[in-house]
C-alpha cells in the first residue's frame, strides 16, 4: 500500500532552503487567510507575465494537461510580489516557475488525473482557470494579496468535483473537500477536517490552510514545524517574538513587530541595513561586518566570482555560487556551488539557510549532489523526489504519486 506522507502537501520539494536560525519563511508554509477561493504566491523573472497569460486564456479554460504551469507562473507572480528579495531565501538559485511547474506536475496534475481515470473526480477546465484568474489578481494587487503554498494549492481543490466530505473514503486529498485531508492509516483512506486554532498539529499535519492559522511547536526550541499547537498568524504590526512564522503570509519579524516583507527591502548601496529593521534593493545585499546580526551591516553590491565576501542577506555572490564565510564572518571566498555527484555544500551559508547545499535541480542525497526526479524515476530519498514519494517500485525504489494506487 502506499500512504500520503503530509495531507495535499508539496512542502518538502518546494522548500529548498535548509531550516534557519537567521531567517525563517515557515509562514509561507503553513497555514493561510479564510479565503478558501485562494490567492497569492510565486516568483521568477518572467512569471509575471506568463501568469497574466494564463488569466486571459480562463475563458477558453485551462487544461488539467496546462494547470500546472498555469498555476506555478501565477503562484511565482505573487511569491515575487509579496517576498520581494526575500524569495531567494526560498528557492535560491533555482527557476520558481520550473521548480512549482515540475512539482505541481508530480503532486496535483498527476493525483487528479489517477482520481478522473478512476472514476472518483470530476476536473473543471473553467474552475481552474478561476483559481489561476485569482492567483494573478492578487500579484496584481497594491498592496498584493499575500496566502501560503498549502492555503493556496488547497484553494485550487475548487478545479474537481466529487470531492468527499469529511467521513468519506478517498485515496488522495483532492477527493476530499476543501478543509479537509486524506487520512491515510491504511487504502483506502477517509477524509478528515485539519486541526483546528488550539489542536495539535505537526509538520506532516498541518494546521487548517483556510482558517489563518499557523502550527506553534510545543518545544520554544524546537523549530518550526515540530509538534505544536494550531494559533492564529499575527497581524502586520503585531508583535511577535522568536518565529517569523508567526506573522501573516508577505510578513517578517523584524524589531519584534511584524511587517510587510515586501516593504523592508528599500535600502540603496552603503545604508545601513538590519538593525535598522530594513535590508537592501534588488541587486544588494544586507553585508554583516562581524557575526552576523551581532555586528553592524551595511548594503553592498554583488561581489564577482572567486573573490572575498562576507556573510550577507542574501549571498553577496553571483548566482551559481555562494560565500565560504565561516559563523565569525572570517576567510569567506565566492565559490561555485556543487554540481552533480559532487560533494554538497556545508559551510555556513548553507547551515543557516542563505545558500543551498547544490547547484539548481539538484539535492543533497547522502552528502552527494543529485538530480531531482519525476514520477517513475529511480531514487534514493523523498526529499529527492518532486512528489516527495520515494516507493518500492519494479527493480528498486521510484518516486511515485502520494496516496493510494488506484
Amino acid at each position: 500500500m502506499r500512504r500520503l506522507l503530509v495531507p495535499l502537501s508539496i512542502l518538502p520539494a518546494l522548500c529548498v532552503a535548509s531550516c534557519s536560525f537567521l531567517l525563517d519563511f515557515d509562514s509561507l508554509q503553513k497555514g493561510g487567510p479564510p479565503d478558501a477561493s485562494v490567492s497569492g504566491s510565486g516568483g521568477s523573472s518572467g512569471a509575471a507575465g506568463s501568469a497574466g497569460a494564463a488569466g486571459s486564456a480562463g475563458n477558453a479554460g485551462v487544461p488539467l494537461s496546462g494547470f500546472a504551469p498555469a498555476l506555478a507562473s501565477a503562484l511565482c507572480a505573487d511569491l515575487k510580489a509579496c517576498y520581494s528579495s526575500g524569495l531567494e531565501f526560498i528557492i535560491h538559485d533555482e527557476d520558481c516557475a520550473d521548480l512549482f511547474t515540475k512539482t505541481l506536475t508530480d503532486t496535483t496534475t498527476a493525483v487528479v488525473q489517477s482520481s478522473v481515470t478512476a472514476g472518483h473526480l470530476n476536473y473543471d477546465p473553467l474552475k481552474a482557470a478561476a483559481c489561476v484568474a485569482q492567483l494573478t489578481m492578487a500579484s496584481q494587487a497594491s498592496p498584493p494579496t499575500c496566502d501560503d503554498v498549502g492555503a493556496m494549492i488547497e484553494g485550487c481543490k475548487s478545479a474537481v468535483t466529487g470531492a468527499g466530505k469529511s467521513g468519506d473514503q478517498c485515496d488522495n486529498s483532492y477527493e476530499c473537500q476543501i478543509g479537509t485531508y486524506c487520512k491515510l492509516e491504511g487504502c483506502p483512506g477517509v477524509c478528515a477536517t485539519y486541526p483546528q486554532l488550539n489542536e495539535n498539529c505537526s509538520s506532516s499535519l498541518p494546521c487548517d490552510p483556510t482558517k489563518g492559522l499557523y502550527c506553534e511547536p510545543t518545544n520554544a526550541d524546537a523549530g518550526a514545524g515540530s509538534a505544536g499547537t494550531c494559533q492564529a498568524y499575527i497581524a502586520l504590526g503585531g508583535d511577535c517574538s522568536r518565529t517569523n512564522s508567526q506573522c501573516v503570509p508577505g510578513g517578517f519579524c523584524i524589531g519584534q513587530k511584524c511587517q510587510r516583507l515586501a516593504d523592508v527591502f528599500t535600502l540603496n548601496g552603503g545604508q545601513t541595513c538590519y538593525a535598522n529593521g530594513f535590508l537592501c534593493n534588488s541587486g544588494l545585499s544586507c553585508e554583516f561586518s562581524g557575526v552576523p546580526l551581532f555586528s553592524a551591516a551595511s548594503c553592498a553590491a554583488e561581489k564577482a566570482v572567486s573573490t572575498p565576501c562576507k556573510l550577507a542577506f542574501p549571498s553577496e555572490c553571483p548566482k551559481g555560487d555562494y560565500c565560504t564565510a565561516d559563523l565569525l564572518n572570517a576567510n569567506g571566498q565566492c565559490v561555485g556551488t556543487p554540481s552533480g555527484d559532487q560533494a554538497c555544500a556545508a559551510d555556513t551559508e548553507q547551515k543557516v539557510g542563505i545558500s543551498a547545499a547544490c547547484a539548481a535541480g539538484l539535492i543533497c542525497v547522502n552528502n552527494i549532489c543529485k538530480p531531482r526526479k519525476a514520477i517513475g524515476e529511480a531514487c534514493e530519498l523523498n526529499e529527492q523526489c518532486y512528489s516527495s514519494f520515494c516507493a518500492p517500485g519494479d527493480g528498486g525504489m521510484i518516486c511515485a504519486m502520494p496516496g493510494c494506487a488506484p
